[in-house]
């Protein structure tokens, strides 16, 4: 077909923005196409550009140079740029900027769970960005991201894989979803408030945790040196929990401490490779002094 003149979508389309019938594509192109392959032609133009074909809107008509006055060519431009463009003058790169900004983007399925869940609208892509921000390990950037993305395990998960018999929490009679593991059950709202009177009195500062700060972290001021200790808190008491729940022990705070120590320990070793340990001082001197 390209050899026999369809080279632009202008080749299958009339004056009027309509496709062109298959007889008059086979008789103008001296082709013999089956109805089939002209379906394949015309179902390879997205149909975003199908509908702007129809749209007067969206297409100029220009004069054909001939004697006769009357005679025009549809010509379909696009909105790329300062001014609107006909497809033969827009470059890769322009047309490659315009596919990606009108493309369709479903939701994420889990972000409508988790907008369910609170009532403030949540900036997922600063989630995201925090998620890789305060987890200096893979380890726990991965565990961050399984809590995101709903599949870190609990007994409501895995009883709906038929792993185990029960839904309920192994420490209370109520169902162990993903909040429940890790911020309704009653010990662990008592682990929280035990993080946090420990951050507070630190810092001397007076933070409170809500479920999507637990869940999400801290994502405003995350430049600030306390905001950054306090979201490692968040992140490494969740590691915690999920860690005792596995034993289906209670989780403490002397535990968490302990876990703390060893984290500072590797962001130290971190700083001090990379040249950069006046980062680690500036961060971590208050809460290193009192630990040590």
């Amino acid at each position: 077909m390209y050899r026999r003149g369809i080279k632009q979508i202008k080749h299958l389309v009339k004056n009027d923005g309509n496709f062109k019938h298959m007889d008059e594509i086979n008789h103008e192109y001296n082709l013999n196409i089956t109805f089939l392959e002209y379906l394949q032609l015309r179902t390879s133009i997205p149909f975003k550009w199908q509908h702007s074909l129809r749209e007067a809107n969206l297409y100029n008509r220009e004069p054909v140079n001939d004697n006769n006055n009357d005679n025009y060519n549809t010509v379909l431009k696009f909105d790329i740029g300062i001014l609107p463009k006909t497809i033969g003058k827009i470059s890769t790169s322009e047309l490659y900027i315009f596919m990606v900004n009108t493309i369709h983007v479903d939701i994420p399925v889990t972000h409508t769970k988790w907008q369910s869940n609170f009532e403030n609208t949540i900036d997922f892509q600063k989630v995201y960005t925090l998620a890789k921000q305060n987890a200096q390990s893979t380890k726990l950037y991965a565990f961050q991201f399984s809590i995101l993305h709903q599949y870190v395990p609990h007994n409501y998960k895995l009883y709906n894989m038929k792993l185990i018999t029960s839904p309920n929490c192994n420490h209370c009679n109520s169902i162990d979803s993903i909040l429940h593991r890790f911020i309704e059950c009653k010990d662990i709202k008592s682990f929280w408030r035990q993080i946090i009177n420990y951050f507070n009195t630190i810092h001397n500062t007076n933070f409170i945790l809500h479920p999507e700060n637990i869940i999400f972290g801290m994502v405003l001021n995350t430049h600030d040196p306390i905001i950054y200790i306090l979201n490692a808190f968040i992140l490494l008491g969740k590691y915690w929990i999920h860690i005792c729940r596995i034993k289906e022990n209670t989780p403490h705070i002397q535990g968490f401490l302990y876990m703390l120590r060893k984290y500072m320990e590797n962001e130290k070793y971190i700083h001090t490779l990379h040249n950069t340990y006046h980062k680690y001082t500036s961060r971590w001197e208050q809460l290193h002094n009192n630990l040590n």
